[in-house]
């Protein structure tokens, strides 16, 4: 029997040209970017280029991106973001009921900070 795999929306493939120019990076070239040895310096030189690349594609500044590790990364996130500009709680988020837990985690976290601003 063939398999299909069906649940792109959660994780998918690299692409083989992704996979060919990280695959240093993936094995022998992984050094941890905020360190001050060699193979950290390079590391953070190439996620700096990369940043570069990326922003030049979408022509946007490189301080614009941030790279995650995850949509649930991504997603959290960008509703931190959102929460923290809305101090007030004026902005109302709609969310459902099958949304990932880092997605209704942080919806929470927000609701309560209004509660909590609302009762002093």
């Amino acid at each position: 029997m063939r398999e299909t795999y069906m649940d792109y929306a959660t994780t998918m493939s690299v692409d083989p040209r992704v996979l060919e120019v990280m695959l240093p990076y993936f094995v022998q070239k992984f050094g941890n970017t905020m360190a001050l040895y060699e193979l950290g310096q390079e590391s953070k030189l190439v996620l700096e280029d990369s940043r570069e690349t990326v922003a030049r594609a979408i022509n946007v500044d490189a301080g614009e991106i941030t790279f995650t590790g995850s949509a649930t990364e991504s997603n959290n996130l960008a509703l931190k973001i959102k929460v923290e500009k809305d101090k007030e709680g004026k902005e109302r988020i709609a969310d459902a009921k099958f949304e990932t837990c880092a997605i209704l985690e942080e919806l929470e976290k927000k609701h309560e900070r209004i509660e909590m601003e609302k009762k002093r």
